[in-house]
């Protein structure tokens, strides 16, 4: 809940770690969301470029999502590949 509170509010999130703070980047959670659900019509596994044709985005507009995603936990990047984090 902390997460999504602090995706929304624009918040700092806090790592595990406690040492160091990282601002999300500008991401439309409802973009967010649309992301991760072609990410699961995808089998939860995509190519980067590819899903950045299915959804007519520049890559460089998908990036922000992308990381927002990752610093949420939402979103796994292997290499040029990201996948949906098992148990969300």
């Amino acid at each position: 809940m902390d997460k999504v509170y602090a995706a929304v509010a624009g918040k700092k999130l806090q790592t595990i770690e406690g040492k160091r703070q990282k601002k999300l980047p500008q991401a439309r959670l409802n973009a967010l969301a649309g992301l991760l659900e072609k990410l699961d019509d995808e089998g939860g596994r995509s190519d980067l470029q590819k899903l950045s044709a299915a959804l007519n985005f520049e890559l460089g507009d998908l990036l922000p999502l992308v990381e927002a995603g990752e610093l949420l936990g939402f979103i796994l990047l292997e290499g040029g590949e990201m996948l949906i984090r098992s148990g969300i």
